[in-house]
């Protein structure tokens, strides 16, 4: 659970950065020639993109950690009782006379 949060957290970081990068490049457009500006405006979208995968990527590892989390959850519950029922079986079937 920890390290999927500290995951989480990373991919946060990530669309901040991305976000501020988009921001200088725009913000560098102002004195460049047209060669750059051509090359920041195709950076700029390239991080537009990698922001909206991020946000798409986001909610679905926090979906993923939850899911497998009630998985291994229910594994558990179910080892759990089949020790359990093996025990009750063994127990009644050992008690119980022979018939010949």
């Amino acid at each position: 659970l920890v390290l999927g949060y500290l995951r989480n957290q990373r991919l946060v970081g990530d669309v901040s950065e991305v976000a501020s990068i988009t921001v200088d490049w725009d913000a560098g457009e102002d004195g460049a020639g047209v060669a750059a500006v051509k090359t920041h405006q195709g950076i700029a979208e390239a991080l537009v993109a990698t922001a909206i995968g991020l946000f798409a990527a986001i909610p679905a590892v926090l979906g993923y950690n939850r899911f497998s989390t009630v998985v291994d959850r229910v594994g558990s519950h179910t080892d759990t009782f089949m020790e359990e029922f093996s025990n009750i079986l063994q127990r009644n079937l050992s008690n119980k006379p022979v018939k010949a």
